[in-house]
């Protein structure tokens, strides 16, 4: 390729985090990408210490961000277990609870994280960093001077996806010759799609306290699920609540957790699942029993927070003996109709 000056490029750039793509707003500093990869060097005692091969060990990749934006939204976005509560009665009180996160895994938090130059058309992805799973564990270096802005300095670090992909640069929406959208050929997610055809197989997922703090008749009031699709492979579930108290879903975690719960069709023996629309599709797991009326199927929960997790995207693929059965479907997790306690 010819050399060309126009590839000579600089400039800041947005930082997109979560499954949709939040925009973590304004940066201080300069955001730092670093990738590195280790290798392990053959030998043999011939040749003494010259290497007649190399291996790749690992490879790993690390963004740094110094969020200029140090609001309570992006302290829970930055700070794994963190909750953002707010008053019942003056909803201009809210504060950010934050427990001492041992034994958290990282990756129940790792969420796609993009980066896009700000000199670039909203549509122009070239110059895109993608990492499928980031999370960062939490670190906030800050201080209050009078001539200097408090900065949320955090870290993502990259985990591979199931595939083994760590990151992507460029447009990841290109499809190369003999490729096909995950959905094997149709149109891709619409975000746009109307819902208006009732669906009857989606139910309210079982709610339990795992401290047993809570009884499970006291989590919340008039909990129901609701769905519409739109005709094809999307499917709207609106999530109702009222008074939904925080407790501790089955990996112990304290949230205010609602979801749904799909009972398996007759044959199939597993599933498929990612979080997001653009997602990669995870590997094959069984079948989760009593999701509803002592049936096996699937079951999704969600953080209900008071500043919203509505149209979170869940893509659901059944499976038979490993193997893809029947057609994959984007559930579309509505919860602006909950209301936390």
């Amino acid at each position: 390729m010819a050399s060309n000056t126009k590839n000579v490029k600089l400039g800041v750039c947005r930082v997109y985090f979560g499954d949709k793509e939040e925009d973590l707003g304004y940066t201080k500093g300069g955001v730092d990408v670093s990738i590195a990869t280790e290798t392990h060097e053959v030998t043999v005692d011939q040749l003494g210490n010259t290497p007649i091969n190399e291996y790749i060990t690992a490879r790993t990749a690390e963004v740094t961000v110094p969020l200029a934006e140090t609001t309570l939204e992006n302290a829970v976005k930055i700070m794994p277990g963190a909750q953002l509560l707010t008053d019942a009665e003056d909803t201009t009180k809210r504060y950010v609870d934050v427990p001492t996160g041992t034994g958290l895994s990282l990756m129940d938090y790792a969420q796609r994280l993009r980066l896009h130059p700000i000199a670039n058309a909203d549509d122009n992805r070239e110059d895109d960093l993608i990492i499928y799973r980031a999370a960062t564990p939490g670190q906030m270096d800050y201080s209050y001077n009078l001539d200097e802005e408090r900065i949320f300095s955090c870290t993502f670090k990259a985990y591979p996806s199931e595939d083994g992909k760590l990151f992507a640069m460029g447009d990841v929406t290109a499809m190369a010759s003999g490729q096909t959208p995950p959905d094997e050929g149709s149109e891709n997610f619409n975000p746009a799609a109307t819902y208006t055809t009732p669906v009857n197989n989606v139910f309210a997922a079982i709610l339990h306290d795992a401290s047993e703090t809570v009884a499970d008749e006291n989590i919340c009031t008039d909990y129901a699920v609701s769905a519409k699709s739109d005709g094809g492979k999307q499917v709207k579930v609106e999530i109702t609540a009222n008074d939904l108290v925080n407790h501790e879903n089955g990996q112990n975690r304290l949230g205010h957790w609602v979801g749904f719960a799909l009972v398996a069709p007759d044959g199939v023996d597993g599933f498929k699942y990612a979080k997001g629309a653009e997602a990669t599709l995870g590997g094959v797991n069984a079948l989760e029993d009593n999701v509803y009326n002592g049936e096996q199927g699937f079951t999704m929960y969600v953080d209900h927070t008071e500043n919203g997790m509505a149209d979170v995207v869940i893509q659901l693929q059944w499976t038979k003996g490993g193997e893809d059965e029947g057609d994959l479907t984007y559930y579309v997790i509505d919860t602006s109709k909950v209301v936390n306690a």
